[in-house]
Formats: C-alpha cells, sequence, structure tokens
C-alpha cells in the first residue's frame, strides 16, 4: 500500500477458478475502498501477481510477475492517477529470460524507481535481482552476480529509500539453511 492517486492505493491479486489476476484498491480516506479489477490490464492467460506499489513515475508504479509463459517474469504496471493503469510492454531481455524473474518490492528511490526480488532458474540457484527506472515505464535490470550471487539461493524481499541511499532486504538460502541478507547502495557522488 502507498498514499497516492485519490489518497491511498493498495494492490495484490486475486484467484477464483485457478485464474489468478492483479488487483488494485483506491481510496480517498482509508474506510471506503474501490477496486480496480480491469482484467485487460491486470489479467490474462496465466497468473498476474502484483505484490507491490508506489508513489513515482507518471503517479502510481506496481510491480510482481506474470506466470503466462513456460516461467514467471516481471512485471510492472503504472498509472497518473490510481483508476486507469497500463502494463508496462514486456521486454524479455528485462523481465524475462532463462528461470524465473520475480519483483517484490518497488520503491521509489535511486534514479527513479528502484523494483528488487529474484532471477533464475528457482530453488537454490536464484540470485537476487535488481530493476531501475526513471520515469516507471522504461526500466533496466542490473545484472551483477558477484553482488547479488553466491552459494545456494539469494532473493530481496523489500528496498526502501533510506540509510545510506537504497537498502534492501532478503535471504540467503543454502540448503536447509536461511540467513537475513542486507544490500545497501548508497547515493552517487
Amino acid at each position: 500500500m502507498t498514499a497516492g492517486g485519490p489518497g491511498l492505493v493498495a494492490a495484490g491479486w486475486n484467484t477464483l477458478d485457478e485464474d489468478t489476476d492483479g488487483l488494485v484498491w483506491v481510496s480517498a480516506d482509508g474506510y471506503s475502498w474501490t477496486r480496480i479489477d480491469d482484467e485487460a490490464i491486470f489479467g490474462g492467460p496465466g497468473g498476474q501477481l502484483i505484490w507491490s506499489v508506489t508513489a513515482g513515475g507518471p503517479g502510481l508504479v506496481a510491480a510482481g510477475y506474470d506466470t503466462s509463459g513456460d516461467d514467471w517474469d516481471a512485471a510492472v504496471w503504472v498509472s497518473a492517477d490510481g483508476y486507469v493503469w497500463t502494463r508496462v510492454p514486456h521486454d524479455e531481455a528485462v523481465f524475462g529470460g532463462p528461470g524465473n524473474q520475480v519483483i517484490r518490492s518497488v520503491t521509489a528511490g535511486g534514479p527513479g524507481l528502484v523494483a528488487a526480488g529474484r532471477s533464475g532458474p528457482g530453488g537454490a540457484t536464484d540470485v537476487a535481482a535488481v530493476w531501475v527506472s526513471a520515469d516507471g515505464y522504461s526500466w533496466t535490470r542490473i545484472d551483477d552476480e558477484a553482488v547479488f550471487g553466491g552459494p545456494g539461493g539469494q532473493g530481496i524481499w523489500s528496498v526502501t529509500a533510506g540509510g545510506p541511499g537504497l537498502v534492501a532486504a532478503g535471504e540467503a538460502t543454502s540448503g536447509e539453511d536461511s540467513h537475513a541478507v542486507v544490500w545497501v547502495s548508497p547515493p552517487p557522488g
């Protein structure tokens, strides 16, 4: 959930009859909510899941992933007001690739927006993943296995502006062990 649009915007998904579609809710006061479930934007074959929403870009940016292909690909939606949404066109080089690409968190910061999650074939070989955008429409995936990889699997669950610039938190797994991990990105200069 984030402050933005008419006041507050929350995002997630709904599963009905084995079909999962992204959803957005908007509220001016936190008491009365309107559900935005535009299947043409948030639906389609397979599943579309929204994990995070933030104020930024054209007004609001929501991020998650799409399961309509052979694997999962990261997905981003944008809105100026919280009521009318557009899905950012899929770019396989940015949002796809071998295995699954999942965005779990998006925040305003860095060059404008930063999204974070994981990328890879799944399970113990995933690497943490970061995407950046100046405007919410054009994204670049930051591939740096020396920072985001390592033995076992890594994944980012949350990213926020603060501390030295940006801070991401997640986990590293090896076998049956799982450990908390923090990544930091200081502002340039």
